[in-house]
């Protein structure tokens, strides 16, 4: 069974981690405090909303749902392998241990994916590089922390790589079908197929992911068949617009949060589901839809010639 092999490797897994940190200094706490904080959510909401307000929308698009699909599948697996964590005396934790199982890493799969992606859809040379080097550093800082084994970093790496085989292996298929479908229908699907992956598995992360796929669907939805704004412009509009655009999407996430966290804990586990999907929901409809009006509003951004 792959449960029992991963078991096996403990042992191996712990001894290189012990090795990894008898080399620890300061500035290597340091430093890799701030590297793992490149494979963190927030990092990838503020990646991923830059592009598509300010680079390439069809790239933006593509990213966030390539990224966040690989970050279901991610869960999917931790909850059916259940690996622990690193633990034992032996074993110095520098950041709080995260609550999820361990096998695989959800930082390595997420920064292989999204850099690779951009690199490939880009082309440009220094994302290639990006593209090597971040999924490298961000997987030591993981074990340097002392909140994964090798192993999972590994497995991390090399899932990430295929699921982004299979990704663009499909990508233009599944389009092709997608705009043969009419847009109630494609809004249908895009805000019920991942509420219903909710719904199968409503733990924390999950939730959030199935309310931001199906919030950032339905928003780019609207704004394609409403502004379909364009992103090009001068560099201070464009600074201006990624700007305005973060702030409001960081302000509507702090007043959700802090209006039905509290409803969230109290309510049970239904209540749970259904309010923390809709919250996320609402920040992904923000970031597709609500910035874009508003950079089109205050004239950050033009819309298109045939919807104005």
């Amino acid at each position: 069974k792959m449960t029992d092999f991963l078991h096996n490797l403990v042992p191996w897994g712990t001894e290189v981690l012990v090795c990894i940190q008898d080399s620890r200094t300061s500035f290597g706490d340091a430093f890799f405090k701030l590297i793992t904080g490149l494979g963190d959510e927030q990092a990838y909401i503020v990646l991923f909303s830059l592009v598509y307000w300010c680079v390439s929308k069809p790239i933006g698009r593509g990213l966030t749902f390539c990224y966040l699909c690989s970050g279901w599948l991610n869960m999917q697996l931790k909850y059916m392998f259940a690996m622990p964590r690193p633990g034992g005396e032996h074993i110095v934790l520098l950041i709080d241990k995260p609550a999820t199982p361990s096998f695989p890493s959800g930082h390595a799969q997420g920064v292989t994916v999204a850099w690779f992606f951009l690199a490939k859809k880009t082309g440009v040379t220094w994302l290639w590089v990006a593209a090597i080097i971040l999924p490298i550093l961000v997987g030591y800082s993981r074990m340097y922390l002392g909140v994964h084994f090798p192993q999972d970093i590994i497995a991390g790496w090399l899932i990430g790589l295929i699921f982004l085989a299979i990704w663009f292996g499909l990508e233009n298929r599944i389009s092709r079908i997608l705009d043969r479908i009419p847009a109630l229908f494609q809004g249908m699907l895009v805000v019920l197929a991942p509420v219903a992956l909710a719904a199968f598995n409503p733990t924390e992360h999950v939730t959030a992911i199935a309310g931001s796929i199906a919030g950032l669907g339905l928003g780019y939805l609207v704004e394609r068949g409403t502004l379909d704004f364009d992103v090009s412009g001068s560099t201070p509009k464009r600074i201006m617009r990624g700007f305005a655009g973060l702030v409001l999407v960081m302000a509507v996430h702090f007043l959700l949060k802090k209006a039905l966290s509290g409803l969230e804990e109290s309510g049970g586990d239904l209540a749970y589901t259904v309010l923390r999907t809709g919250r996320y929901g609402m920040v992904g409809f923000t970031a597709g839809y609500i910035s874009p009006l508003l950079f089109t509003l205050t004239g950050l951004a033009n819309r298109s010639a045939n919807k104005t």
